[in-house]
């Protein structure tokens, strides 16, 4: 993987250069077309994702076992995917759709939590990105649900 490819994402700007060459080496690039699915709600996986090209439609099911989803957000280029299922070990939350034609870099977790137990002051700075990541997209659907709640005069 290209290091300016891997500069696009905050959590390699704060590391050194030698850190982001190992990491790089534990990932796995993923072609997908549009219309693929990465991954499903309710599946079992760990794995990050960083989306280097294209865009990723969240989905979630509005209501159990049902077959229609919703669009809740759309992750593009210089954004992660699978965070939450990174850090808790929980079943996907959403699926993820591709919108475009995208290339994302899978970082296996089992390989990144070794190399982060070796190199806890670099697992600290991918913790920290995580987490203003996550606190990001907090704000962001607490302004959605701001904006669709009707407001009595």
């Amino acid at each position: 993987m290209d290091e300016v490819d891997l500069m696009q994402f905050k959590f390699f700007q704060s590391i050194s250069e030698t850190d982001r060459e190992r990491i790089a080496s534990l990932m796995e690039p993923l072609h997908l077309k549009k219309g693929e699915t990465l991954f499903l709600e309710g599946e079992s996986g760990r794995d990050l994702y960083f989306v280097l090209e294209g865009r990723v439609d969240i989905l979630i099911r509005m209501v159990e076992k049902t077959l229609h989803e919703n669009k809740v957000s759309t992750i593009k280029s210089g954004e992660i995917i699978g965070e939450l299922s990174f850090l808790d070990g929980q079943k996907r939350s959403a699926s993820s759709l591709i919108r475009n034609d995208a290339l994302l870099y899978k970082l296996p977790y089992n390989k990144a939590i070794e190399y982060f137990d070796s190199h806890p002051e670099v697992g600290y700075v991918f913790m920290r990105e995580i987490a203003n990541s996550l606190a990001d997209r907090l704000r962001t659907v607490n302004l959605m649900w701001r904006n669709s709640i009707p407001y009595a005069l």
